[in-house]
């Protein structure tokens, strides 16, 4: 099953494009199949749960359709990120994602940003082993960062999509929807050091060939106390 978390910006700068995300969100929700779980985030200078993850698609559609652009409020980009994640790792077994629909900033006036929380603290989150749970983005173009946001999805697995109004945001939802549901999933082991890197992947079928690279953020592995064990 997939579990995934839709967090949606609600900040002041969503006035005029909040319509076309909630569009684009409602899209994706009913794209799930029986079984799915999903959950939604609203955001802007604070993080509130609309909706618990359920299989009630459908109740998660209707909380969609309550949000509104809320007049006067800021945009903590990377708390709401991070928030997401820490609700999208409590799902169970399955496959994790969270879909944040934003301007793609994080600013609270001139100079300062909103978060109390990094970029890197998200991204850490999203890719420990307890965690794993892919960043998709649908960010506004004119307002975005688009280095941090890009960087935000990749290397946590996820996609980002820019886009000039909240209008254009569905049709790239409805094949995010679409690669969830069929897509595979490759595991290997590697030995290589903490940080980030980049896997390529390369596919030859019946004659065909596809090719990707993908960014990814691997941590170091914390030590392991064993208490009651002697040397030798």
């Amino acid at each position: 099953p997939i579990n995934v978390v839709l967090a949606i910006d609600t900040s002041e700068t969503m006035t005029y494009q909040i319509e076309g995300m909630k569009e684009a969100g409602i899209t994706f929700l009913k794209g799930l199949s029986q079984g799915d779980q999903s959950g939604l985030v609203s955001f802007n200078s604070k993080q509130t749960t609309e909706h618990s993850l359920t299989t009630g698609n459908a109740d998660v559609v209707n909380a969609v359709l309550r949000l509104k652009a809320v007049p006067n409020t800021v945009m903590c980009l990377w708390d709401a990120a991070y928030y997401a994640a820490q609700l999208a790792s409590s799902s169970p077994t399955g496959q994790r994602a969270i879909v944040i629909l934003t301007s793609g900033l994080d600013y609270a006036q001139p100079g300062r940003t909103c978060s109390n929380k990094t970029i890197d603290d998200v991204i850490n989150l999203a890719t420990d082993n307890t965690s794993r749970v892919p960043i998709h983005v649908v960010a506004m173009k004119q307002w975005a960062r688009t280095q941090e946001v890009s960087r935000l999805a990749e290397l946590t697995g996820g996609q980002v999509f820019f886009v000039e109004s909240g209008k254009e945001a569905s049709p790239y939802l409805t094949a995010l929807s679409q690669q969830m549901r069929s897509g595979y999933q490759i595991g290997y082991t590697s030995s290589i050091s903490s940080g980030e890197h980049a896997l390529f992947l390369q596919l030859d079928h019946q004659g065909s060939r596809a090719q990707t690279t993908q960014k990814f953020n691997t941590q170091t592995l914390g030590s392991l106390a064993i208490d009651g064990v002697e040397n030798g």
